[in-house]
């Protein structure tokens, strides 16, 4: 793992976050992976500009409100900055949605435009946390542990002992489901479908986190992501009965008006 780098320019040494750079790709995955879906699946020119600044939109408006939640998550002090990705995942959506129906877009078709999308930015932010050593997992004796750099907070917690990489295991599955929702659902059903599978994901994944987990409202059994993900799951299977449910009735509706006799 390699938290920082630096380059040499003469007598200047600039350092730098392999964590931001890798942050950075996410957020450039999402905006031109974004643009070139939607060419493909033939959305107007105008709308997917709005698409795209309803993403920077909900970048800022999703981080702004992860770092304010972070804190109530955590009994112990967390340091300037820190945020924890759900919220700022669930805030991001809220502001992406609230912006596309100010501009009077199809809020649902966004979302589900978006959602693979979303997996890739999520992903390439996990390998960042590899590299910065955080969201580390538990100790593990099998042939999974990984070392972390001694300036993590993976080595600060558990010294030279090898651990679970959750980062590599989470990065590797939003990649997998990114596709996925792309190649193999419907355009209509790819946001529920990411809903569903990601809650499943992390609330496994999170058995095997090492890191401090925090506690919502001072429940202990479940950690704050895992309470969210029940949250993703529950709100995903209720889009699919109404997506069912509408498409059922559209299919009960008569084609065309009985004829009546003379």
């Amino acid at each position: 793992m390699w938290p920082s780098f630096s380059i040499e320019l003469g007598e200047q040494t600039i350092r730098g976050s392999f964590y931001m750079v890798l942050i950075a790709c996410g957020i450039c995955h999402l905006i031109i992976g974004t643009d070139s879906r939607a060419r493909k699946e033939n959305f107007a020119i105008e709308s997917i500009g709005k698409c795209i600044y309803a993403i920077f939109f909900a970048i800022l408006g999703g981080g702004l409100l992860s770092w304010a939640i972070t804190p109530l998550l955590y009994p112990n002090p967390r340091a300037w900055g820190s945020i924890s990705a759900m919220p700022g995942i669930i805030g991001s959506l809220l502001v992406f949605a609230a912006v596309i129906r100010c501009y009077q877009l199809d809020v649902w078709k966004h979302l589900n435009l978006i959602a693979p999308f979303i997996c890739f930015a999520h992903g390439w932010g996990r390998l960042g946390c590899f590299s910065a050593g955080c969201c580390h997992g538990q100790p593990t004796s099998s042939f999974l542990g990984v070392h972390f750099h001694p300036e993590s907070s993976a080595y600060e917690k558990f010294g030279d002992a090898p651990l679970h990489a959750a980062q590599l295991y989470e990065a590797g599955f939003l990649f997998v489901l990114g596709g996925i929702l792309i190649y193999k659902f419907p355009p209509a059903l790819r946001f529920t479908h990411y809903l569903i599978a990601y809650g499943i994901g992390r609330f496994l994944l999170e058995f095997i986190r090492g890191d401090d987990r925090g506690a919502l409202f001072n429940f202990a059994l479940l950690s704050p992501s895992q309470i969210l993900s029940l949250g993703y799951i529950g709100f995903g299977l209720f889009l699919i009965y109404g997506y069912k449910k509408s498409t059922d009735e559209k299919i009960e509706e008569p084609s065309a008006t009985p004829h009546q006799p003379g």
